[in-house]
């Protein structure tokens, strides 16, 4: 059970990392209308429309050449999302042990 809740937890910050990303971006590439009712680009799920009509617009003058390199981005922002396991330490931290006891990666995370 304790897999569980852990992965829930995991799951419960991805999904509040990426709803502040998509803030900034949550309105229609054409008009900027904003709202609830906006619907999102299937390949990449980065770029929003009122309609489909301007989806279509827009495929059709840009988003066509973008799109695929935006699926990168959105990877990209998912993978920003994962929490680091083990927390990586703060940089302004002064390690605990001595450099030369620091013998390999998995001991260095555990400081």
């Amino acid at each position: 059970m304790g897999t569980i809740d852990s992965w829930s937890s995991i799951e419960t910050i991805i999904r509040q990392r990426l709803d502040l990303n998509e803030v900034d971006r949550r309105y229609c590439a054409v008009c900027g209308r904003q709202g609830s009712s906006l619907s999102r680009c299937f390949g990449c799920q980065m770029v929003y429309y009122c309609g489909e009509e301007h989806q279509a617009e827009d495929w059709s003058e840009e988003h066509a050449d973008k799109c695929a390199q935006l699926e990168w981005v959105a990877l990209g922002e998912l993978i920003q999302a994962l929490p680091a396991h083990p927390p990586l330490p703060n940089l302004g931290d002064k390690w605990t042990a001595p450099l030369k006891e620091i013998h390999n990666w998995k001991h260095w995370f555990s400081i």
